[in-house]
């Protein structure tokens, strides 16, 4: 463990009281920043300017049968070689805090993934190929007939 607290800015400085929080990225740079409001003061956004941070992919779903932000669905990424991160869109992050809601993967070192397995809310399920890291996709849910159908 090392404590970096006083290299961290300011902001880290003093104590404060904290009562909730929002995790997102405003500047659209891959780094999740936090917002947070503190009792009896103004609310603070802490830009997340971690230098070599890694590669990440983010994936904003919308829903057709499903929701229309695809809340509750599951994301799963292969990586090459096999290894599987699994994550699922929501945006409640716990008490008084909540999230942005595209899903999102810190990916490290891995420039590629193999395949992105979406099972929808509707029990449809997506999988895409060719995906580019590092980015923002989009993604539309398949109308009725089209992808796999739930298991």
């Amino acid at each position: 463990f090392e404590d970096v607290t006083r290299s961290a800015g300011p902001d880290f400085q003093k104590p404060a009281l904290h009562h909730g929080s929002a995790f997102a990225d405003f500047d659209n740079d891959g780094r999740i920043d936090v917002a947070g409001s503190v009792l009896n003061g103004p609310a603070k956004l802490f830009h997340n300017i971690t230098p070599d941070a890694g590669n990440w992919l983010a994936l904003r779903l919308e829903g057709v049968a499903s929701n229309r932000n695809g809340i509750g669905a599951e994301v799963t990424v292969t990586l090459p070689g096999g290894k599987r991160l699994v994550n699922h869109v929501t945006t409640s992050v716990g008490y008084a805090s909540s999230s942005e809601l595209p899903v999102r993967f810190g990916l490290g070192e891995v420039t590629e993934v193999e395949r992105v397995r979406i099972r929808w809310p509707s029990g449809r399920v997506q999988e895409l190929d060719g995906v580019l890291v590092n980015r923002l996709v989009e993604v539309r849910e398949p109308e009725k007939g089209k992808g796999t159908p739930g298991t």
